[in-house]
């Protein structure tokens, strides 16, 4: 249900409409896969890291849509473990640490050069423990990357630029690699893995040749090029879904191809997706 920020008007309804019926439309091309992020997109966001949630609704509708595509999987920065807790279905696939581990055969895999850059990791953080007041940010560690979270600090903007002042020399000397998003920076190994090479994965092992993409960060703009690069190629035919808020990038608005307003739409899609599931008209790739 939705909150009373997301009261649903008119317009919303129309996004929903909008949106459902080009998914189905997108789906009635085969193999279909529909992938999504996690949180601020089918899960709330909250000022605690680990009191995000996804709805039962949600869950509901995701496990009904990996009976009828061929592919329904989550593609986040959470850690794979986390992000089974939090979605909990059954069916789905779960990539997790943008692209760094992989759930393949009930075992979380994780990249082996991203677990090479453990010590580079641990160094950084504890260059910003050593610097910043403990009660201005949470570390979410994620084994083979960090996300460092400052929401809670009483000056955000402080706290971002010195963090970052700490972090760019290890992303200058070619160890980490960093994201920046809502108030939390990101750290990674310094590889070219991310939630678009993630989705160009996902989409050769399962052949889709239709796919779409829930985003609402940053993190998310990798998939939607890739979604981007797959349709220009005419290797697939693709959808990339925003899900824009206040503190969404404006980024997000303009790569998208239609847009949400928040994750109470996103859930009524799915939904309404999966109360009338799209039409499988024979087509393979």
């Amino acid at each position: 249900m939705p909150t009373p920020a997301e009261s649903v008007t008119d317009a919303s309804r129309a996004r929903v409409r909008r949106a459902a019926g080009a998914l189905r439309r997108l789906f009635e091309t085969r193999p279909a896969g529909l992938l999504t992020d996690v949180d601020g997109t089918i899960s709330r966001i909250t000022r605690q890291t680990n009191d995000a949630t996804v709805t039962a609704a949600a869950r509901r509708a995701l496990g009904h849509l990996a009976g009828e595509l061929d592919l329904v999987a989550v593609v986040t920065g959470r850690a794979v473990e986390r992000a089974l807790v939090m979605v909990g279905v059954d069916g789905l696939g779960y990539v997790g640490n943008h692209g760094l581990e992989w759930l393949y055969e009930g075992a979380v895999k994780a990249d082996p050069a991203a677990e090479a850059a453990r010590p580079h990791l641990e160094a950084a953080l504890a260059a910003v423990r050593a610097a910043i007041p403990k009660a201005d940010f949470h570390v979410e560690d994620k084994r083979v990357s960090t996300a460092i979270h400052y929401r809670q600090a009483r000056d955000p903007e402080a706290v971002e630029r010195t963090m970052l002042e700490l972090l760019r020399p290890f992303e200058q000397a070619g160890q980490l690699r960093l994201i920046e998003g809502r108030l939390v920076v990101n750290v990674l190994p310094a590889l070219a893995i991310d939630k678009g090479a993630a989705t160009l994965r996902l989409v050769r092992q399962h052949g889709l040749r239709a796919v779409a993409f829930f985003g609402d960060d940053v993190t998310d703009l990798h998939a939607f090029h890739a979604l981007h690069a797959l349709r220009a190629d005419g290797l697939a035919d693709t959808l990339a879904i925003g899900v824009v808020s206040p503190e969404a990038p404006p980024e997000i608005r303009d790569a998208a191809d239609l847009c949400l307003q928040g994750v109470g739409e996103v859930e009524r899609v799915l939904m309404a997706l999966a109360a009338r599931p799209p039409r499988h008209d024979g087509r393979a790739g």
